[in-house]
């Protein structure tokens, strides 16, 4: 359920967005909530929310990597992390637009330590828009979060058309616990979109020598029981790594219904 207003003046514009989330469970919680404002080419964002993305898997996909390999998809600092706050600013000039995050507040680690409760950090970002078809997105984020260093950033490249979209990634980052170096992981995503189609392929390494790989797919069937506003996604993959015994199927089936 999304609320959300915008008013403009001479000066400049200010929206307001509130995306409320009710789960199966009864709980109720947040996604988005935010306020913006500015005027022109330049832009202030401040509340709950996500910023740019560096890491695409591709729309709606059952993603999930196994095994010890620690993930990393330049997205730690990207936002929605709880009981943080965000405020970014971005400025767009001509086929470019850069834009600087920021993240604060509580930890919720269990690893905290004594003294460092708190969650910090910034993540400046590139877009360019190459041509009407190609988009190349750069970042940088560094996050502690209770005494843990988390840094690294991505690199997203997409070609897109109307007959089909094509999304690449590469992500390195490594994160520092007490001085120490805990993991550095390297991760590269290739998935390709036409019509109610995509196929999606990740590989992951950690510097320790675990390495997780998953090739995965998605098909949308609209108008689903012949309803205009709604559709579903059958969502497979398969995944595998060098730390586990098994390899691991999943499955996902989800219902959209727009209001």
């Amino acid at each position: 359920m999304i609320a959300s207003g915008f008013h403009e003046s001479d000066r400049g514009y200010i929206k307001g967005v509130g995306q409320a989330v009710l789960a199966k469970d009864g709980d109720a919680s947040v996604d988005d909530m935010y306020v913006r404002f500015g005027s022109g080419n330049y832009g202030i964002q401040i509340g709950r929310f996500e910023a740019t993305e560096l890491f695409s898997k591709g729309t709606d996909a059952a993603h999930s990597l196994i095994g010890s390999t620690n993930f990393y998809q330049a997205g730690n600092a990207r936002g929605r992390t709880s009981d943080t706050g965000q405020i970014m600013f971005d400025v767009t000039a001509g086929s470019v637009k850069f834009e600087l995050g920021t993240i604060w507040g509580e930890s919720d680690s269990d690893s905290a330590v004594a003294g460092e409760d708190a969650i910090s950090g910034f993540r400046p970002a590139v877009v360019w828009d190459a041509t009407d078809d190609l988009r190349i997105t750069l970042g940088y984020e560094d996050m502690e979060d209770a005494g843990t260093e988390t840094s690294g950033y991505g690199l997203y490249v997409r070609y897109a058309t109307d007959a089909f979209a094509l999304k690449m990634n590469y992500a390195n980052g490594e994160q520092i616990a007490n001085g120490a170096t805990s993991w550095e992981n390297t991760s590269y995503n290739i998935n390709l979109e036409s019509g109610n189609i995509g196929i999606g392929y990740t590989n992951s390494e950690d510097e320790g020598g675990d390495s997780a790989s998953l090739i995965y797919g998605r098909y949308l069937i609209p108008n689903f029981m012949g309803v205009e506003n709604a559709s579903a996604s059958i969502n497979v993959g398969v995944s595998e790594a060098e730390s586990a015994a098994n390899d691991q199927t999943l499955f996902k089936f989800r219902i959209n219904y727009t209001f």
